[in-house]
């Protein structure tokens, strides 16, 4: 009879969760802010508890995060000595769950399965977003019915914020990084006709 290794279940499941969340966060920014920070929020505690339970604190050693930690503080000092602290020291403090994103990001990506498959699905939404803002583009409303409340301005699947061209800026710089590493060289005009089609589509959305 075949023993099964527990530990080793374990950590499948654990990467797999960390996958899911990985993975939805550009669905979960265009589902709204409250569902974006909550992913974000159970992404930097489920981090901070793995790494606490592991011991593992070797990402602590990066150059990147005592820069960013340093950074934080220097917020957290120069709003203390404003006139009036209370207008950005909560915003400051709220800083600190990008820098354990940044950390959680680092210690999962040098996983190249882990890469890959949240990289995929990631490109997957952000195709769905770009086609969709052609269709509104041409059709005045997109694949849903959203669209037509700020003129020429589209707002795809974000429905009543005109924020699509943000959201395609943000994402497609590292779609277009993770292809051209993918790809063949066969293939990489295909990727670079790819970059042009984001460009178009976050043109069309009147986005300065």
């Amino acid at each position: 009879m075949l023993k099964v290794n527990k530990s080793s279940v374990f950590e499948q499941n654990l990467n797999y969760y960390f996958l899911i969340l990985f993975s939805i966060i550009p669905i979960s920014i265009i589902l709204g802010s409250s569902i974006s920070l909550f992913n974000i929020l159970l992404i930097d505690i489920s981090f901070i508890i793995l790494i606490l339970v592991k011991k593992d604190f070797l990402f602590l050693k990066s150059k990147t995060i005592t820069y960013l930690l340093i950074l934080y503080l220097y917020l957290i000092f120069n709003s203390l000595i404003s006139l009036d602290y209370t207008s950005g020291l909560y915003r400051n403090l709220g800083f600190i769950r990008m820098i354990i994103l940044f950390a959680a990001f680092n210690y999962f990506f040098r996983q190249q399965f882990f890469l890959k498959k949240v990289l995929t699905i990631w490109s997957i939404v952000l195709f769905s977003v770009t086609v969709d803002i052609f269709v509104e583009s041409y059709m005045g409303q997109n694949i849903l019915g959203y669209g037509g409340e700020y003129g020429q301005r589209i707002v795809s699947f974000f429905k009543d914020e005109p924020i699509v061209g943000g959201f395609v800026n943000s994402f497609y710089l590292i779609i277009f990084g993770f292809l051209f590493s993918q790809f063949k060289d066969d293939y990489k005009n295909l990727v670079l006709i790819f970059l042009v089609i984001f460009f178009i589509a976050i043109f069309l959305t009147g986005e300065r």
